[in-house]
């Protein structure tokens, strides 16, 4: 941009670059030289006042998204700044952390002169302060109500979001009962609009399902749900978002039910999303409104018997999670299964093995005795199909083996069972673990006599319930991601300073699919990766969006907590496929973080710090302050000492002060510790003296400098190291 360029033209630019300067989160380099840029234009450019200032506009919103950039150059340059007078120097020196009252009170006198895209950008920075408890004598949640109105009848994403954001903090203490209302109609309208992006739609759905639960019994009466009903353009996703906001709903039951159709019909298609969303579905309505329990059998049986896989699994599990549904819900399956003929034979292996799954249930089940002829009819049906599939061979076994342990073994059954064992024996294509089990239960029929002495036998009160599959897939033992460790380079490790306290440790990976994984998983959604501390004092999130099998993905972990010593990092993984089957991978691999990590490089500047006299005071003056001596005999002059543990060498600080070959160290750990060490020849040993304010780096460093044995025990020898604690 110069003075030959039409002012609307830089406007309509610069407006470009605030509106697209959040998807910009990794170019850093590229962020800084922009807001210099901005800034040299700003002092040089012989426009206007009204088109000089639009420059600093933009400068404030790239600092809200970048507040880790280095901001001290505006403080540094404030009064130059100042003299221009211009109407956006307050935001810019609050980014900064450098605001005074008077700055705090022009930002708000200034709101209403703002564009909106450049409102939102500062209600942001003023909604962060205030969640920050900063100026709490000046800004209060009151400053937001003059714009609610602007934010809720806006159709812009980060408008609502915004709106959201400040509804749930603050509640009825910003928001009337009339003003919370008005936002879910809203969100309502704006969140089944046709000619919006599904992605817009889908997120605004998600933000009306975060206040629904939160409404009052009288603001929700007065909303007409009527704008959320299911129509034959919703995919799976949007039908299960609206079928979750209807439940929360005032909506008699029956209406929901009759909603529930569209997603059925999509689940009988062999659609696997659709499926997933009717029964994630099925969970929450079952949790919310038991008094439909009755209505619930009929469906569920209904689609078990249209399209058995691989609804059988899913509403096994949805019983196992419910009880009181599978009571009921039990004898109806009990009589349509008896109701198919003896000589049944079904179409495909995964429709056989479907209702192997719903049999082997159906047997496990304490309170449900069945009778002979249902026994006798239904091991028929399994032995007869498991002749032409036999593939399902190893269900079949389940199948006699939850009769023998859960079934009352008549005489009929026996004979039934023994037809279908011998034949499991007898066939060459299974393998021994399915012959050497039919084997014992041939043996065990054939000996004991009656069905009480079964029982004794066979009294194990657990059976694995090897057929059950959770929507929730565990994938923790063989989990399909790897997580790298990246190691920085001593030398490019970023120094801090006294002022940036305080301090975070970035701990940073890298993230891509398994090889064996790829084809299984050619994209993964909604990845959360939790990174957890053993022992319980860590623990952080990392969310990826998308990760497709052929890229690696870089995460930074920036650790704000205490970290005064090493531990151990486990990660953990939660993601979704391209069906919408949700996996979970619990702590499948763990990193040691060791005392080279958490240890962070502090540069020192003398024109601005303390001396380090002064310094090594202050830190002692802390409760927790140590003060000690480590004499390592092992090396006779500091280089040797430094050439040995070159780690070290990133932590030696220049001081014109000191004599001779005496050097110094600084360094402090995430967010407030730390350690000033001096590294001295006396009676030609070296000798480390440590001022510290964290004493538990102490034992970490003694065995970090200290020679050990294999068991851990310190190797007593002439050149040993002495340790003398002041």
């Amino acid at each position: 941009c110069n003075d030959n360029i039409a002012d609307n033209l830089v406007i309509h630019l610069l407006s470009i670059i605030e509106q697209m300067v959040p998807l910009f989160t990794d170019c850093t380099d590229k962020v800084e030289q922009t807001v210099g840029s901005l800034i040299n234009i700003y002092r040089s450019s012989a426009k206007r006042d009204a088109i000089r200032q639009k420059y600093l506009i933009t400068t404030t919103v790239i600092i809200t998204y970048h507040s880790e950039m280095a901001l001290l150059e505006f403080a540094y340059n404030r009064r130059q700044l100042e003299r221009d007078q211009s109407v956006v120097m307050s935001p810019l020196l609050m980014s900064a952390g450098v605001a005074t009252g008077k700055d705090i009170a022009h930002i708000v006198d200034s709101l209403p002169t703002l564009t909106p895209i450049q409102l939102y950008h500062t209600l942001c920075q003023l909604f962060d302060a205030i969640r920050a408890h900063k100026y709490p004598e000046l800004l209060s949640p009151m400053i937001f109500k003059p714009y609610l109105l602007q934010l809720i009848v806006s159709c812009e994403v980060h408008a609502f979001h915004l709106a959201l954001e400040l509804l749930l903090s603050f509640g009825l203490e910003l928001f009337s009962t009339v003003e919370e209302r008005q936002l879910f109609r809203q969100l309502v309208v704006v969140g089944t609009h046709p000619s919006l992006p599904i992605a817009h739609r889908l997120l605004v759905l998600d933000f009306t399902k975060s206040i629904v639960t939160k409404l009052k019994s009288t603001a929700a009466a007065a909303i007409d749900w009527s704008g959320l009903q299911i129509t034959s353009f919703d995919g799976p996703d949007t039908q299960e978002k609206k079928l979750h906001i209807l439940n929360e709903s005032p909506i008699e039951s029956q209406n929901l039910l009759m909603s529930l159709k569209p997603l059925k019909a999509r689940s009988l298609e062999s659609n696997t999303r659709a499926t997933n969303s009717f029964y994630r579905t099925l969970h929450s309505i079952v949790s919310k409104r038991p008094d439909i329990m009755n209505e619930m059998q009929d469906l569920l049986i209904s689609v078990i018997f249209k399209a058995p896989d691989p609804n059988i699994k899913r509403s096994i599990a949805l019983f196992n999670a419910y009880p009181v549904l599978a009571k009921g819900t039990t004898h109806k399956l009990i009589q349509n299964l008896t109701n198919l003929s003896v000589t049944e034979t079904f179409k495909s292996l995964p429709e056989f093995t479907a209702f192997l799954t719903a049999f082997e249930w159906t047997f496990k089940q304490k309170d449900l005795d069945l009778s002979e002829t249902q026994l006798v009819f239904l091991l028929t049906i399994i032995h007869n199909n498991s002749k032409r599939w036999r593939e399902s061979c190893a269900q079949a076994l389940d199948c006699c083996t939850a009769v023998l342990y859960h079934q009352t073994i008549s005489v009929s059954v026996k004979q039934t069972l023994l037809q279908s064992l011998q034949w499991l024996l007898s066939d060459r294509n299974n393998d021994i673990s399915i012959t050497s089990l039919a084997q014992i239960y041939i043996l065990a029929l054939n000996t004991l006599a009656d069905d009480a002495d079964i029982k004794r036998v066979f009294n194990t009160t657990h059976l694995s319930d090897s057929g059950d599959r959770d929507i929730m897939q565990d994938l923790s033992a063989d989990a399909p991601f790897t997580i790298t460790r990246v190691s920085t380079a001593e030398s490019t490790r970023r120094k801090f300073t006294l002022t940036e306290m305080p301090f975070t440790l970035d701990i940073e990976f890298e993230v891509d699919i398994k090889e064996q994984f790829r084809r299984r998983f050619d994209r993964v959604f909604c990845l959360i990766l939790s990174f957890d501390a053993i022992g319980g004092h860590i623990a952080e999130e990392y969310e990826i969006p998308i990760l497709r099998a052929d890229e690696r993905r870089p995460v930074r972990l920036s650790l704000r907590s205490a970290v005064h010593k090493p531990f151990e990092l486990a990660v953990s993984a939660l993601f979704t496929d391209s069906d919408g089957t949700n996996y979970r991978c619990q702590r499948f691999q763990t990193h040691a973080i060791t005392l080279r990590d958490i240890l962070l490089p502090i540069g020192v500047d003398p024109r601005h710090d303390p001396p380090i006299g002064q310094l090594c005071q202050s830190v002692l003056k802390h409760p927790d302050a140590m003060q000690t001596v480590l004499c390592v005999r092992q090396f006779r002059s500091i280089d040797a000492f430094l050439a040995h543990f070159d780690w070290l060498k990133s932590f030696v600080i220049n001081d014109d002060t000191v004599a001779g070959d005496e050097r110094r160290l600084i360094c402090g750990t995430a967010p407030d510790r730390l350690l000033v060490a001096a590294l001295k020849m006396v009676n030609n040993f070296v000798n480390l003296f440590i001022y510290t304010n964290s004493y538990e780096l102490l034992p970490t460093i003694y065995y970090e400098l200290v020679p050990h044995d294999t068991t851990g025990a310190a190797i007593d020898t002439p050149n040993g190291t002495n340790l003398l604690i002041v």
